[in-house]
């Protein structure tokens, strides 16, 4: 099985790295071998690279589980947060894509190497269309990983940043610290695809009258506005019972191009399947695809 490397930002300059690991996380003199004879066996890096060298793949249970070496020539100690990156398949294609909070991984010094674990759960590969495939083994066809890579995903310089759109939001005035919180819940979500539209329940609550009404943020990773017409939602409580569903026709929602919009939807008496539901916790979904919010 082969092994290649993901980087980005290059120089022309070229380093080796050293092997770091941190001292709240010792680890065997075996491990230590391990990662050290592959941190001289990966190449050396331009100046300011940050690059990861994948080691060691394993399928399992429906999901990826990848050793590699996470190496940084920045000439200042780093520190990464959350962090997209994806698996390359043996003909150089993106076959699976998760953000990865790497803030455990603590400062990168310059010239290092450090050892992390990225496990790529089910919901993260990739079929043609960008969805969610099933995992399958290489000699089924389906993807090919007898030689692969990781890569941090590149962003878009020139994309603008993802925003929030209070315009037309019946039924919800945000006071400043909600605009604050709902602004900080975008810049901390995982970024989305290109050709990604996601629904994000933020609360659920009952009414006087006995109504459901739940408030979603309606996020637009595409590149152009959407409308929507009608939503078929689903609420399920702490008991995994659906205690709520309808399907809500809409005055035309406009969702603009690379935003994020609340949007209130209300669940009358005829669309409550249980009363004495339980909301300390809850999901919801669209109905049709099952999608967890």
């Amino acid at each position: 099985m082969m092994r290649h490397t993901g980087e980005f930002e290059r120089d022309n300059k070229k380093f080796s790295t050293e092997l770091s690991i941190l001292p709240n996380q010792p680890i065997s003199a075996e491990s230590h071998e391990f990662y050290e004879r592959h941190n001289q066996e990966s190449p050396l890096l331009n100046s300011n690279q940050l690059s990861m060298y994948g080691m060691e793949l394993r399928r399992g249970d429906g999901k990826v589980e990848i050793k590699a070496l996470i190496r940084s020539t920045v000439q200042k100690e780093i520190r990464l947060k959350k962090v997209p990156v994806l698996l390359i398949d043996s003909a150089g294609r993106p076959v699976a894509r998760h953000v990865f909070d790497l803030q455990e991984l603590g400062s990168l010094p310059p010239n290092s190497a450090r050892p992390w674990t990225f496990i790529f759960p089910q919901d993260s590969f990739l079929g043609k269309t960008g969805k969610s495939v099933n995992v399958k083994s290489n000699h089924e066809g389906m993807i090919d990983l007898s030689s692969w890579s990781l890569a941090f995903e590149k962003k878009n310089e020139s994309h603008d940043p993802h925003r929030l759109d209070l315009s037309n939001t019946t039924g919800i005035k945000p006071s400043p610290f909600i605009k604050r919180k709902l602004k900080k819940l975008i810049e901390d979500s995982p970024p989305l695809g290109r050709d990604e539209v996601k629904f994000t329940g933020l609360s659920v609550r009952k009414d006087d009258n006995g109504s459901l009404v739940a408030i979603l943020l309606i996020r637009n990773g595409t590149p152009r506005n959407i409308i929507l017409k009608q939503v078929p939602l689903e609420v399920m409580d702490a008991n995994k019972d659906v205690v709520a569903s309808g399907t809500f026709r809409l005055e035309n929602l406009v969702i603009k191009a690379n935003t994020s919009k609340p949007t209130r939807f209300v669940f009358p008496a005829s669309g409550i399947l249980k009363a004495d539901m339980d909301l300390s916790k809850w999901r919801i979904y669209h109905a049709n695809k099952k999608q967890k919010m």
